[in-house]
């Protein structure tokens, strides 16, 4: 049986981050990882390539990660289910309250290729 491979996508600013989470998903031939610490290349990214999964960490450079994600939704409505905030930190109840309400996952750093498998669950059923 092949193994169904799955696409994607971090935007993150940090490129320690981006360099630890490639390092990580180095092992799972399921998880095909693109980066970019750049907001502008992840949106062209994202209009040019098909990602099961888009992470976009909440403290972006210029930008809150939660605008970025409705950026991004407004735009590629399909990435709806498809898209979660990741951050290091607890946010305020209100930015939880914000994230959920929008439908997005929250993932905590570091990443782990289980916590990207559970986040590629529910993307699963809505992806094609």
């Amino acid at each position: 049986m092949a193994i169904e491979r799955k696409d994607v996508l971090y935007i993150d600013g940090s490129i320690a981050d981006l360099t630890y989470f490639v390092r990580v998903c180095r092992s799972e031939p399921t998880i095909h990882v693109t980066t970019t610490e750049s907001i502008v290349k992840g949106i062209q990214l994202i209009g040019k390539v098909h990602f099961d999964l888009v992470l976009i960490d909440l403290k972006m450079p210029g930008m809150d990660g939660l605008a970025l994600a409705k950026l991004i939704l407004d735009e590629y409505p399909q990435l709806h289910g498809r898209l979660a905030i990741v951050t290091g930190t607890s946010p305020n109840p209100t930015k939880i309250n914000s994230i959920q309400s929008d439908g997005l996952a929250i993932l905590f750093k570091p990443l782990t290729t289980q916590v990207v498998k559970r986040a590629l669950l529910p993307a699963s059923t809505t992806s094609n």
